[in-house]
């Protein structure tokens, strides 16, 4: 168990953050405090933020923790930045509403991208595909991450490789993942 003074957060609306006083003990037990990341976050903070803790961990954290904590940030970040919506009619509407103007870069030309491409033509929202640097473009919609102006994007990762998902959180790239409900119906249709 994690040991050290405990602190709870009890005057917010974010309940579920905590901080723990590390002792000279604590590094006996260190996997647990970084295990306790895995409890479900209230909310996302931003990459940047993420990054500065990251650089500041793995100056004083074995590389186990770091291994531990990076798949917890990704975890955390694929739940809390899943698109809402119990139909793909709600899906696309909250997407169109997330982007707030923004071109849709969805990253993942595949079969996921393809099938959501198929509900997005329905409406009026521009997008287009990005995909990684070492992907062939088979598409003249579809352009190499480094090409693209991300600035101006709402980026949707349309595909289940997360490699993808490390590299945008490592470039602190902000993006929207789709629900697991979407990516079932798009790789294996209304079968399941």
């Amino acid at each position: 168990a994690a040991t050290g003074k405990k602190y709870y957060n009890v005057d917010s609306d974010l309940h579920n953050i905590a901080a723990i006083q590390l002792t000279p003990d604590s590094r006996e037990n260190i996997v647990d405090v970084f295990s306790a990341l895995s409890v479900n976050w209230a909310y996302l903070p931003d990459f940047h933020g993420m990054k500065k803790y990251r650089d500041f961990y793995a100056k004083n954290y074995e590389n186990d923790c770091m291994m531990l904590f990076d798949k917890i940030l990704l975890s955390q970040t694929k739940l809390l930045r899943t698109i809402k919506g119990d139909t793909v009619e709600e899906l696309i509407k909250n997407i169109i509403n997330l982007s707030d103007g923004k071109t849709l870069a969805l990253y993942g030309a595949g079969k996921i991208g393809k099938k959501f491409e198929s509900y997005l033509t329905h409406s009026s929202k521009d997008y287009l595909f990005i995909v990684s640097d070492d992907q062939e473009i088979k598409d003249h919609n579809e352009y190499h991450v480094s090409e693209v102006s991300v600035a101006d994007k709402t980026i949707v990762v349309t595909s289940i490789f997360e490699e993808i998902l490390e590299n945008l959180i490592e470039k602190e790239i902000s993006f929207y993942t789709l629900p697991a409900w979407f990516v079932k119906k798009a790789l294996y249709g209304d079968c399941l």
